[in-house]
């Protein structure tokens, strides 16, 4: 599969999550083999540079098709509370 058949494409866990999509590919040149992707969310957070950055391990997919499937859950999503907008001056 060529790099930029596997860009962009969407990552979906064993539970049907979506945890984004690929952004960037470690190659190993030496072997011709992909090590770990990086997933981003997407959004203006990730346009600005400040989303999470996510790196799975190549050995944690099942199947690259039209979109990237996991062999298990290796990455907890965690639930969307309500938060406060105000920022804690105190605690920065």
């Amino acid at each position: 599969m060529k790099f930029d058949e596997i860009m962009n494409k969407e990552v979906i866990d064993q539970k049907g999550n979506s945890l984004g999509k690929v952004k960037n590919i470690e190659w190993d040149n030496d072997t011709n083999e992909i090590i770990n992707i990086e997933i981003g969310e997407g959004g203006i957070r990730e346009t600005l540079g400040m989303a999470d950055r996510k790196i799975l391990s190549y050995d944690n997919i099942e199947s690259i098709g039209d979109k990237v499937l996991l062999k298990k859950p290796t990455i907890e999503i965690p639930e969307q509370s309500e938060q406060n907008d105000e920022l804690d001056y105190y605690n920065l």
